[in-house]
């Protein structure tokens, strides 16, 4: 170290300890105050997962889409389960794989599902706060009807 500089390595180390320390003591600080701002986005604030039974030129399909973060997860056929709610099982022969064309994405705060145009939409379940709901809840998609299918995060959360 060159003693014209006016101060000593060992000097040197423990500031550069110091500033370092409380460089690394920030991080995780700045960390969890941007969290929430970037999972706000998600419709995790709202929909846990989307669950459908699509009518395809007289074939049934049941997928569910859980939602995982930003992702979805797809889940398909006749003996998937449906926590809490009801299972929609009661269709004839219910094929194993995705309706044609066939898919879900997260656009905002919703997920979307669409499939082929002859695909109707006959019955759903989404798993909105604690409580599944259904055909008949105010804001969600009406069954009997072709897609796309945009299921929102309710204004107030239902009761159950």
């Amino acid at each position: 170290m060159d003693s014209s500089l006016g101060i000593s390595r060992r000097t040197l180390l423990r500031r550069g300890a110091v500033v370092g320390g409380s460089l690394v003591w920030t991080v995780p600080v700045v960390h969890t105050l941007t969290a929430p701002s970037a999972a706000a986005g998600t419709p995790l604030d709202g929909i846990s997962f989307v669950a459908v039974v699509l009518n395809c030129d007289g074939v049934y399909y049941r997928m569910k889409w859980d939602v995982e973060g930003a992702t979805l997860v797809l889940v398909t056929g006749p003996s998937f389960n449906i926590p809490d709610g009801p299972q929609m099982t009661n269709y004839p022969d219910i094929q194993p794989g995705a309706a044609p064309d066939a898919g879900a994405s997260l656009v905002g705060e919703t997920v979307v599902v669409s499939a082929r145009g002859d695909c109707v939409l006959v019955d759903f379940v989404v798993k909105h706060g604690p409580c599944n709901v259904g055909p008949g809840t105010s804001g969600m998609p009406a069954v009997n009807d072709t897609g796309p299918w945009t299921f929102s995060p309710l204004a107030s959360p239902p009761t159950c």
